[in-house]
């Protein structure tokens, strides 16, 4: 792995594909429908889109089929829940087969894993993009809270180092994105609900916790990886989306 102070190489021409896609055949958490999927991801210029419905299968041959009719590659997936019956804490069988398919890396969501995953991770060869355990939320900025998280992200930080499949560390799940500071008419509506005084102290709470203190600590405690603060994030300042997270 490259060391602190190695400069970032960009892959020539990389674009971007999204790998976890719900639709409306996930019917708790996404009314996206397919067809609009495809056209999206194509008109973005994506050579690709995946589908990844949550415990189900439902929308893979409408999906197939509306990704080849506009020149996509499709990617079949499911967000699933598998158990093992020899030994339901390990999650053997997830990570096979995300091998299988080709795929090298899984995001651990806005949580820490049980060791388990992380020993299997390293045997399969499988890499972890590793979430802090903040999501979808605004945070407090006291003195005594990003001490508290300080102190938790360097016990976690030490505990997970030394798994050779760790690959980054990111600060949040979808809070750049949902606050939008950068652009009073995206996001998801929360920085309205404030008033200007409010909203900048909210914001600084962020700032401190995702652009200060998180990247601190890894620089410190696992300094030959990478940290990024938010994900989905095209870059410091800059919402993400599809027509900018490329």
């Amino acid at each position: 792995m490259a060391g602190a102070d190695s400069p970032v190489v960009a892959p020539v021409d990389p674009g971007f594909v999204h790998l976890r896609v719900h639709s409306e055949y996930s019917v708790v958490d996404s009314i996206v429908r397919l067809d609009a999927l495809a056209e999206a991801a194509a008109a973005d210029g994506q050579p690709a889109i995946a589908l990844t419905d949550l415990a189900n299968l439902f929308g893979w041959i409408k999906f197939y089929k509306a990704a080849r009719a506009r020149g996509l590659k499709p990617i079949v997936g499911v967000d699933a829940w598998f158990t093992n019956d020899a030994d339901r804490d390990r999650p053997w069988r997830m990570l096979v087969l995300a091998r299988d398919a080709g795929l090298d890396l899984l995001r651990v969501h806005g949580h820490v894993s049980r060791p388990e995953l992380y020993e299997s991770a390293d045997e399969l060869g499988v890499l972890v993009w590793q979430d802090f355990m903040f999501a979808c939320s605004m945070y407090p900025g006291d003195d005594a809270f990003l001490e508290n998280v300080r102190q938790e992200a360097v016990d976690n930080i030490r505990r997970l180092r030394n798994h050779p499949s760790i690959a980054l560390w990111c600060g949040n799940n979808e809070i750049d994105v949902a606050w939008a500071e950068y652009d009073e008419k995206r996001g998801w509506g929360w920085k309205q609900q404030y008033n200007k005084t409010q909203r900048a102290a909210i914001w600084q709470a962020y700032d401190t916790l995702f652009h200060v203190l998180l990247p601190e600590v890894v620089s410190r405690h696992d300094p030959d990886r990478f940290y990024w603060p938010s994900s989905p994030m095209a870059d410091y300042g800059e919402l993400a989306g599809n027509n900018t997270q490329k």
